[in-house]
C-alpha cells in the first residue's frame, strides 16, 4: 500500500513532493517512491482525502493513470501501473450521504453505487473521474463493541511486534 495524503498536496507546487523535481532542477532524485511502488505488481495506491488535492493531481495525473495504466516520471520514463489498484477516500458531504443511504440496504450495491456517483457529481467532482470509479465502498459507523475490538486487536498486535506481553483490557 502506498498512501498519499492529498491534504498535503493542495498547492500545485506541492505535487513535486509526489513525483520529484525534473532532472536539472534542485532536489532532483532519480528514486521516486510513488513510481517505484506503482511499478511493483499488487500495488495499492491509496489517495486519502482526495477532495483536498490540487485539481492538477486529478486532471493531469489520476485521470491519465486511470486511462492509460501508466505514469510518466519527471525524467520522461514511463511506469506501467495497469496492475495497480487505485483507492480513494473522501469525507465530502458524508452527512448528506448518510441521509440518502438511510433507507438503502448496503446489500443493494447498484443503488448504493448510484447514490454515491450522484452525490460526488453534485459536490463538484469531475465527471471524468466519477465515471472511472469502478466501485464504491460505504461503511456504517462502528458500534462501541467493534471499536473496542479494533483497538484491542491493534494494541495486541503492537505488543507482539515489540515482544511485550499484552495486558487484559
Amino acid at each position: 500500500v502506498f498512501r498519499v495524503d492529498c491534504n498535503e498536496l493542495s498547492e500545485r507546487i506541492q505535487l513535486t513532493r509526489l513525483f520529484g523535481a525534473p532532472p536539472g532542477y534542485l532536489g532532483h532524485d532519480p528514486e521516486n517512491p510513488l513510481l517505484d511502488a506503482l511499478a511493483r505488481p499488487g500495488c495499492i495506491l491509496l489517495l486519502d482525502e482526495v477532495e483536498k488535492a490540487h485539481p492538477n493531481l486529478i486532471q493531469d495525473v489520476l485521470l491519465n493513470l486511470l486511462d492509460t495504466g501508466r505514469l510518466t516520471a519527471p525524467d520522461g520514463s514511463k511506469v506501467e501501473a495497469a496492475h495497480a489498484l487505485i483507492a480513494m477516500t473522501t469525507n465530502v458531504a458524508v452527512d448528506e450521504l448518510q441521509r440518502r443511504l438511510h433507507r438503502v440496504p448496503l446489500e443493494h450495491r447498484w443503488a448504493v453505487q448510484e447514490v454515491c456517483r450522484t452525490l460526488l457529481l453534485e459536490e463538484g467532482f469531475p465527471a471524468e473521474l466519477v465515471g472511472r470509479i469502478g466501485a464504491f465502498a460505504v461503511y456504517r459507523d462502528l458500534d462501541d463493541e467493534s471499536l473496542k475490538a479494533a483497538a484491542t486487536g491493534s494494541v495486541t498486535s503492537l505488543a507482539r511486534e515489540y515482544g511485550l506481553v499484552p495486558v487484559a483490557v
